[in-house]
C-alpha cells in the first residue's frame, strides 16, 4: 500500500526528528551539577565546553571547633569535598588542573580529599598526576613566630602552613590513605613550620597503623618538632619528639613501637622535659614502665625543676607514682619554687597520692623556696579535708607560718575567697591557733570577715568564745 503524503506516520516520524537536537541539561553549571550530584548534566556540560578549571565557589573548611578556613574552591576540589567522585573524573579526563590551590589557604583537591577521608578520589588525584608532596601555604591562627623572652626563644602559634595531605591523613587516621600517598611517593620525612612531620602527628592522635607504616617508610623516629607542643605556645615545648607525644597522650602501644624502631627515651626538649615526664602527667603506669625499661632517669630533671614523680603526684596516678618510685625516684625532690610530689598531691587532693608518698619518706612539711608555703596550707586552702587530715596525722606542725605569715587555718577561713568551714574545724580540732596574725595584723577571722564569709565569722567566733570559757 502506497503511503499518502500527509499520512499520519510521515507526520509523526517529522515530528520525532524535529524534536532530536543537543540533549540539555538539568542545571546550567558545572558547580550546580556538583551540588545535585548529577552526573548527566556533568556529561553533558562538559561535552558541550564548560570550563572544567572554573570556580565551585566558597565553603567553610572546620579543622576544629575553634578553626575553621574560607576555601575558595575550583569545581575539581568541590567535587572531591562532596564524594561526587565520578564527577570528579570527567573534569580530570576534561583536563581539570588536579594541582589546583585556593587562593587563601594553599590547599589543593587531594589535601581536600585526604581530609574528607574520600580514598577513591586520593586514587583517582593521584592517578592524574597530583602532586603528593604539594603544601598548604595556610594561615592557622597566627604564622608570626613570637620571642619568648624568659627562655631566649622563638615559638609559634598552630598554623597549617607547609602542610602536605600525608599530615592531613596521619592526624585524621586515614591509613588507607596514608598507605596510598606513601606509595605515591610522599616525603615521610617533610615536617610543617612547627617542625611536626607526618610521625608526629600519628603518635600525638594515636595511629598506631599509620606510625607503623611511616616507620617503614624511613620516617625519622627521633625527629623533634620546632615550636610547640598541643594547647601551648611557650618555648619550653620546643623539641617534642614522638615518643613525648605518644606518652603524654596516653598511646602505650605507639609508644612500644616506637622504642622499639629505636626512640631515645632519654631525648630531651627545650628546658629537659623528657618522654618519662610527659607519660608520668598523661600517660598512664604501662607506658612509664615501658619508658623505665628502655633506659629513662626516673630522676631527670625539667621544666622549672620539675620531675616525673611530681607531674604523677600532680595528676593523681598511684600507680604511676608507686612505679616511679620503685624505680628509685627522689620523693623529696624540689623543683624550682620548692615545691615536691608531696606538694603536688596535697594541693591537687589526691589521698591515696599523698599515703604512698608518706609511707615513701616524704617530707610533709616541705615549704616552697620563696614563699615557705607548706603541703598542709595548700591543702587547707582548696578544702581537701581527708588530706588535710592524712598529713595532720603524719605529724605536720598545724601552726607553720609562710613567708608573709599566713597559717593554714587562714587559707581555710577564705583566704583565696572560697571558705572551708570543715576544714577550719578539723585545723581548729588540731590545736591551730585562731589569733595567729599575719604579718599585716589580720587574724583568720579577720580575713573571713574582711570577704563577707559570714558563716567561717561564726564558727571562730563560736570556738574562740568556747575557748575564753574553759577553765
Amino acid at each position: 500500500m502506497r503511503l499518502l503524503k500527509h499520512s499520519p506516520v510521515l507526520l509523526l516520524a517529522a515530528i520525532a526528528i524535529s524534536s532530536c537536537g543537543p540533549a540539555k541539561p538539568k542545571h546550567a553549571s558545572l558547580s550546580e551539577a556538583i551540588d545535585a550530584g548529577d552526573l548527566k548534566s556533568a556529561k553533558i556540560l562538559i561535552a558541550n565546553g564548560a570550563d572544567v578549571n572554573g570556580s565551585g565557589g566558597e565553603f567553610e573548611l572546620v579543622i576544629t571547633e575553634s578553626m575553621s578556613h574560607d576555601i575558595k574552591s575550583s569545581l575539581l576540589m568541590k567535587a572531591v569535598t562532596t564524594g561526587r567522585n565520578e564527577i570528579a573524573k570527567r573534569l580530570v579526563a576534561a583536563g581539570a588542573n588536579v594541582n589546583a590551590k585556593d587562593e587563601n589557604e594553599g590547599i589543593d583537591a587531594l589535601w581536600l580529599a585526604t581530609f574528607y577521608g574520600n580514598a577513591e578520589a586520593v586514587k583517582i588525584l593521584l592517578a592524574a598526576g597530583a602532586d603528593v608532596n604539594s603544601t598548604a601555604h595556610g594561615r592557622g591562627w597566627n604564622d608570626e613566630k613570637k620571642y619568648d623572652e624568659e627562655y631566649d626563644c622563638y615559638y609559634s602559634d598552630f598554623t597549617d602552613e607547609n602542610h602536605t595531605a600525608l599530615m592531613v591523613a596521619a592526624e585524621r587516621g586515614r591509613a588507607g590513605i596514608a598507605n596510598a600517598l606513601i606509595a605515591a611517593g610522599a616525603n615521610v620525612k617533610t615536617d610543617d613550620a612547627r617542625g611536626f612531620t607526618a610521625l608526629l602527628y600519628a603518635s600525638a592522635f594515636g595511629y598506631a597503623d599509620i606510625v607503623k607504616a611511616l616507620l617503614a617508610a624511613g620516617a625519622d623516629v627521633n625527629d623533634q618538632a620546632h615550636y610547640f607542643s598541643f594547647g601551648m605556645g611557650c618555648c619550653h615545648n620546643q623539641g617534642d619528639t614522638a615518643l613525648m607525644l605518644a606518652a603524654e597522650k596516653g598511646h602505650a602501644e605507639i609508644v612500644k613501637i616506637l622504642l622499639a624502631a629505636g626512640a631515645d627515651a632519654k631525648a630531651e626538649k627545650f628546658g629537659g622535659d623528657t618522654a618519662l615526664m610527659s607519660g608520668a602527667y598523661g600517660g598512664s603506669a604501662e607506658i612509664v614502665k615501658a619508658l623505665l625499661a628502655a633506659g629513662a632517669d626516673a630522676n631527670a630533671v625539667g621544666y622549672r625543676g620539675d620531675t616525673a614523680l611530681m607531674n604523677a603526684a600532680y595528676r593523681g596516678d598511684n600507680e604511676v607514682v608507686k612505679t616511679l618510685l620503685e624505680a628509685g625516684a627522689d620523693v623529696n625532690a624540689a623543683n624550682d619554687e620548692g615545691r615536691t610530689a608531696f606538694s603536688s598531691a596535697a594541693s591537687k587532693g589526691h589521698a591515696d597520692v599523698a599515703i604512698t608518698l608518706i609511707l615513701a619518706d616524704a617530707d610533709v612539711e616541705a615549704k616552697g623556696s620563696y614563699d615557705n608555703q607548706t603541703p598542709l596550707m595548700f591543702a587547707a586552702r582548696y578544702g581537701h579535708d581527708e588530706v588535710v587530715k592524712i598529713i595532720l596525722a603524719a605529724g605536720a606542725y598545724v601552726n607553720a607560718r609562710d613567708i608573709t605569715g599566713w597559717t593554714a587555718l587562714m587559707n581555710a577561713a577564705g583566704g583565696w575567697d572560697q571558705p572551708h568551714p570543715e576544714t577550719v574545724n578539723i585545723l581548729l580540732a588540731a590545736g591551730a591557733d585562731a589569733n595567729a596574725k599575719t604579718d599585716h595584723g589580720k587574724t583568720a577571722r579577720d580575713i573571713a570577715e574582711q570577704n563577707n564569709l559570714h558563716e567561717i565569722v561564726e564558727l571562730l567566733d563560736a570556738f574562740t568564745s568556747t575557748t575564753l570559757r574553759l577553765p
